[in-house]
């Protein structure tokens, strides 16, 4: 479900560009990392290291929200944590409030369940929370996340298989970037939240969960292995660059392309947004994207089976900025 939302103003800022898939291996500080290798196969979690790992009511050892580690798949060695209904683990670590981190695991989703996570701004206890970003895998093969709106962005991933995710939030800067496969998901100013409400411009823990709504709960089951938690040295080595100042809508690739093909455009004020593709004698085929957008770079995927080969023009509009381009399918 999408939502909209209200914006009360965006400063000036400047971001870091990070390269692809685990930026945070050079120039960086390794804060946490775990493979899970100590823990005994069977045990809870957070009742054998309640110092790293807690429960989201505090309760380590809990039958119902501590996971217990598997030993069935495991990225690096021959353990993981095996995340099941209804479980729901904080990896605790404190407040921050300056400086660039990275979050990232691996996760492996057998075929047919779901699996969701979080990064909070705010955990005081259960009840004083405020979200920051919230990633979702559906039991279709189809990730959403919640990133500065609801349904923000879009992605596809596989079943049976370990993928790295990655989220980094700059502090500094109040920019945040989600990493799927070495893939850039999204970007936005991380303050807006997981739904668009300004939530505070810090740091606090990560929600491993066992549910992934609005799907029920018992259809959640996944692995989690190789936890990192890094702050990132800005200082050597990455080039930076400025968010979007001005509307661009880029060529989509592939091109020619066979059915799918990506188009991406950048947005550099909250705007309500929508692209819609045309056949060459102006009739429209279909609505690609038709909501309000904060500030940020997007891309959105068009599937074009159905359609007849040819020429076809993609077109957008946000405000009273239009812009329209030609794409060519080719059966």
């Amino acid at each position: 479900m999408f939502y909209k939302f209200s914006l009360f103003g965006l400063i000036s800022f400047f971001v870091l560009l990070i390269s692809s898939f685990s930026p945070a291996q050079n120039n960086s500080v390794i804060l946490y990392e775990n493979d899970f290798e100590s823990y005994t196969v069977g045990g809870q979690l957070a009742c054998q290291d309640s110092i790293h790992w807690n429960t989201w009511e505090g309760t380590p050892c809990d039958w119902l929200e501590d996971p217990l580690l598997s030993n069935s798949k495991a990225h690096s060695g021959s353990k993981s944590v095996w995340i099941q209904p209804y479980n729901d683990l904080i990896k605790t670590f404190p407040y921050y409030t300056t400086g660039k981190y990275s979050i990232e695991f691996y996760l492996y989703i057998p075929s047919g369940y779901t699996a969701s996570w979080c990064q909070l701004a705010v955990f005081i206890n259960s009840d004083t929370t405020e979200w920051g970003f919230y990633a979702l895998f559906d039991p279709f093969g189809n990730g959403n996340i919640a990133a500065g709106g609801w349904g923000a962005a879009q992605f596809s991933f596989s079943y049976d298989t370990w993928m790295h995710n990655e989220l980094i939030v700059d502090l500094n800067s109040d920019w945040a970037e989600y990493y799927f496969e070495g893939n850039r998901i999204h970007s936005w100013q991380w303050t807006l939240g997981a739904g668009g409400d300004i939530i505070p411009r810090q740091l606090s823990v990560t929600n491993i969960m066992g549910f992934d709504f609005p799907n029920p709960p018992d259809s959640s089951q996944w692995y989690m292995d190789d936890y990192k938690l890094v702050r990132i040295d800005t200082t050597v080595g990455i080039k930076d660059f400025s968010v979007p100042k001005e509307y661009i809508l880029n060529q989509n690739y592939s091109n020619p392309f066979n059915p799918t093909t990506m188009i991406k455009y950048e947005i550099p004020e909250l705007s309500f947004v929508t692209i819609k593709v045309y056949d060459v004698l102006g009739n429209e085929i279909t609505t690609v994207v038709n909501e309000e957008k904060p500030i940020g770079n997007y891309e959105v995927e068009f599937d074009a089976t159905g359609l007849t080969s040819g020429i076809y023009f993609y077109q957008l509009q946000a405000g009273s900025f239009v812009e329209t381009k030609k794409m060519v399918l080719m059966k």
